[in-house]
């Protein structure tokens, strides 16, 4: 088990206030949310399907992107946080050629 996933399990079942993620582009403080908000989901429509979110995620959008319904100006908007990897799965097939 990665040093991570021991830190991530540490308080699994514990009773604290905060939950963040980890792994993320951010910060972990930056993250950081309610637990209460975390682990109440609810359904939401995007196009054609329905995935599962944050029962108050606009609490979590909010605090990464501030208002998240309004794009910046095209000046400050970034990508540099988003790594683009193009992932080639080897089927049955190939492997053996």
């Amino acid at each position: 088990m990665t040093r991570q996933n021991r830190a991530t399990r540490r308080f699994e079942s514990s009773e604290v206030e905060y939950v963040s993620n980890m792994g993320g582009g951010y910060t972990y403080f930056k993250q950081m949310i309610p637990k209460k908000i975390f682990y109440k989901l609810k359904l939401i429509q995007f196009e054609d399907k329905q995935f599962s979110a944050f029962s108050d995620y606009s609490v979590y959008l909010n605090k990464l992107f501030g208002n998240y319904m309004e794009l910046p100006p095209k000046s400050e908007r970034s990508f540099s946080r988003h790594n683009v990897i193009k992932l080639c799965f080897a089927t049955k097939k190939n492997q053996n050629e």
